[in-house]
């Protein structure tokens, strides 16, 4: 699951690390190793399993295999780059070639193998379109009409806001 709509989980650890920096130049910030820890491995500790995050003979193999080329076309990196560095500052989900899931290849060449994305496409947009048919003008007025009063009910809920900032970006 991710913020938006693009399902792109780099992206997700880009903000994760940008929202855990804190204030000032001496302050340390988590590195790019660290976000992919968070990212992989230390999710087990999350879930209490501890057979995922790793690889190991026997486990459950869940592999992404990324294309560098597209992160390096500008030639702006010096020889030692970090690769962990570039992936989690310039990678993005089409730089993902290939998925496997407990062994199993569900992406291969930037391309699904197990799911004709289309299809499911069309499956969904017919759903909605049902679920939509069934929803009654009267029941659509009703909401409408009580909108105000429930927002009303719940405005007082957020007259106290506290503090106008995220403590991690507190000057003091």
């Amino acid at each position: 699951m991710t913020i938006n709509d693009d399902d792109d989980y780099v992206q997700e650890m880009r903000l994760a690390a940008k929202l855990h920096r804190l204030p000032g130049i001496y302050e340390r910030d988590l590195t790019s190793r660290d976000v992919l820890r968070m990212a992989t491995t230390s999710g087990r500790q999350v879930v209490l399993f501890d057979d995922v995050g790793v690889l190991a003979p026997g486990g459950p193999a869940d592999v992404v295999l990324l294309r560098l080329d597209g992160m390096l076309d500008e030639g702006l990196h010096e020889p030692g780059f970090d690769p962990v560095d570039l992936l989690l500052y310039r990678g993005k989900r089409e730089h993902v070639d290939t998925v496997l899931v407990a062994g199993e290849v569900l992406l291969e060449a930037g391309r699904l193998t197990k799911v004709d994305k289309a299809k499911v496409l069309d499956e969904l947009r017919a759903d909605a379109a049902r679920a939509r048919a069934m929803l009654k003008p009267e029941v659509r007025e009703l909401v409408a009409a009580l909108r105000p009063y429930i927002e009303r009910y719940y405005a007082s809920w957020f007259r106290e806001r506290g503090a106008p900032h995220y403590h991690y970006n507190l000057r003091g």
